[in-house]
């Protein structure tokens, strides 16, 4: 099943959680620990921001599903192929 179809699974579970590390976070220290502590406590999800140095991290620290926010559609588009689940 894939990551994005894990978390449709828990939406229509109503057991989804999706925890948010921030838009607008570029902490790379706090993210980390953002992630690891969704990682840890069984979190359906990751949300964080389009930087492409935190992208790369936290996919490589994760399986969870990463959704990435941003407001600029060019930023969005590199996060799909950077390895964004969802924008």
């Amino acid at each position: 099943m894939s990551r994005i179809e894990s978390f449709k699974r828990a939406l229509s579970e109503k057991r989804a959680v999706k925890i948010i590390a921030g838009i607008d976070n570029f902490d790379v220290e706090n993210v980390k620990k953002v992630v690891m502590a969704a990682s840890n406590s069984g979190a359906s999800a990751i949300d964080i921001c389009a930087d492409t140095d935190i992208i790369a991290m936290v996919r490589q620290m994760t399986d969870l599903p990463l959704f990435v926010s941003s407001v600029v559609p060019q930023e969005l588009a590199h996060a799909v192929i950077l390895g964004a689940d969802a924008v």
